[in-house]
């Protein structure tokens, strides 16, 4: 009762909003890197109308490191904002409200309705993990976590809620465990046509190399080969200085990133289309 209460007063503070929803699975990963693809079109699109809450801990800090250093290769292209527990308003930039205190989805997901309450201009809503899905409760880890964001995607129907997988850095059991996880996560957005940030993905994979390890024979997993993160992008070292990985993979990641956004945006994906964008919809938008 209480989840259709809010619904209906947030329907009316907020008329112009449309149901976010895809006709098919969206998935950024490993395929999804070459900022070259994107049209400049709706990279200003993105800057224009994306606004985004971002709840993580060290790992999740690849993302932005990323796309911070992907800015200063290109200050004004891919112009960012992203302080710390505030949404800036700068314009000409992709602006994000960057929470780095929410080590659990029971951290993040709390402060949802009081920062969409605060900050109108929010649109995307995303969280990233730490090494939680490689814990032997896995399994009611990943069912919690898919009913609160249902639950907030309920709520919030004018906001595109980022579905994300963990890390590939673990080996041995919680390696397994993390895999699991993934693949479960994986086919739950493909069947539901949820928007996927492949995290454990982007770890794994370089030039067309996906780098695993075999799962030792006491693990669920027992002689599988486990995807893990790439020695290119830093081979699992947590010690690495760019969230636990080299910045390499940092950068990557930000373009990654980019696509992401892109896409929520309304771009279709690189084709031969030289039309302008419409405005995209399905998003909350401030008019």
């Amino acid at each position: 009762m209480r989840h259709k209460i809010l619904l209906l007063l947030y329907m009316f503070l907020f008329p112009f909003i449309i149901s976010t929803s895809f006709a098919e699975p969206i998935i950024i990963d490993h395929t999804t890197t070459d900022l070259s693809q994107i049209p400049d079109s709706w990279i200003n699109r993105v800057k224009q109308n994306i606004k985004v809450y971002f709840g993580h801990t060290s790992h999740g800090t690849q993302i932005t490191n990323g796309l911070l250093n992907i800015e200063s290769q290109n200050p004004t292209k891919y112009s960012v904002a992203i302080p710390q527990w505030y949404l800036p308003n700068e314009p000409g930039a992709l602006c994000i409200y960057d929470r780095s205190d929410t080590y659990d989805p029971g951290d993040f997901f709390p402060t949802v309705p009081g920062a969409l309450s605060a900050n109108p201009g929010i649109n995307v809503v995303m969280y990233s993990w730490c090494g939680q899905p490689g814990g032997d409760n896995w399994q009611t880890l990943l069912n919690n976590y898919i009913s609160e964001m249902r639950s907030l995607e309920l709520q919030y129907p004018g906001v595109t809620f980022v579905y994300m997988t963990g890390n590939a850095q673990e080996e041995d059991c919680s390696g397994c465990n993390r895999h699991r996880f993934n693949e479960q996560l994986r086919v739950y957005c493909r069947q539901n046509n949820k928007l996927l940030y492949d995290f454990g993905d982007l770890d794994a994979w370089y030039n067309g190399e996906l780098h695993t390890h075999t799962s030792p024979g006491w693990c669920a997993c027992a002689g599988q080969n486990i995807p893990q993160e790439h020695p290119h992008w830093g081979d699992g070292n947590s010690n690495n200085p760019c969230g636990h990985a080299l910045e390499v993979s940092c950068v990557n990641k930000g373009k990654a990133a980019w696509w992401l956004f892109a896409r929520i945006a309304g771009w279709a994906g690189p084709s031969g289309d030289t039309t302008p964008p419409a405005p995209p919809t399905g998003l909350r938008i401030l008019e």
